[in-house]
């Protein structure tokens, strides 16, 4: 589709500017999780935007942190709506912070009214920032967590997706 060819075209243009970023993970370390890296229909590397964003499968619950300073630019948190069928994508309760360095976080698929911040908050390393919970388009619990930037292309502003790793993941090459 030209959707996946301009996404390669853009991704081989900035290749270089997207080296990952090494973050903690956006919830206390020692819970059992299992991230997976979606396929089928849903996988995230066909839309620029979301090519790297991750799923943790982790319960409905699980505190989220922010895993860097930065300022809540971002909130929905009034839906209670979730199922597999695309019609249920625009339900998705979710938090994006503005990181002040070029970066962007992202977290999808949160609790109803859960979410413990508000847009403009400034939010430090480690603050509780909302939870899991079912919302938006999905199959099973799990957070969608995903980090990018946003760059010009022919006047145009486009969120493209970074890679992530984890403190205390073994590196792998994502690009």
């Amino acid at each position: 589709s030209s959707t996946s060819e301009e996404a390669r075209r853009i991704i081989k243009l900035y290749r270089w500017k997207m080296k990952p970023i090494i973050l903690k993970y956006p919830f206390d370390p020692r819970i059992k999780k299992i991230a997976k890296y979606t396929t089928g229909i849903h996988r995230h590397e066909e839309h620029i935007a979301m090519r790297y964003a991750r799923d943790f499968l982790v319960p409905v619950g699980t505190e989220i942190v922010s895993p860097l300073e930065g300022i809540v630019i971002g909130i929905k948190k009034d839906s209670s709506l979730w199922g597999r069928e695309p019609r249920f994508a625009k339900h998705a309760n979710y938090l994006v912070l503005d990181h002040e360095n070029g970066i962007f976080t992202e977290y999808v698929h949160l609790a109803k009214d859960g979410i413990s911040v508000e847009e403009g908050d400034r939010v430090y390393e480690g603050q509780p920032l909302a939870y899991t919970g079912l919302s938006g388009q999905m199959s099973k619990p799990h957070l969608h967590m995903n980090t990018f930037r946003i760059v010009e292309l022919n006047g145009i502003k486009v969120a493209v997706s970074i890679p992530m790793i984890f403190v205390g993941e073994k590196y792998r090459r994502w690009y």
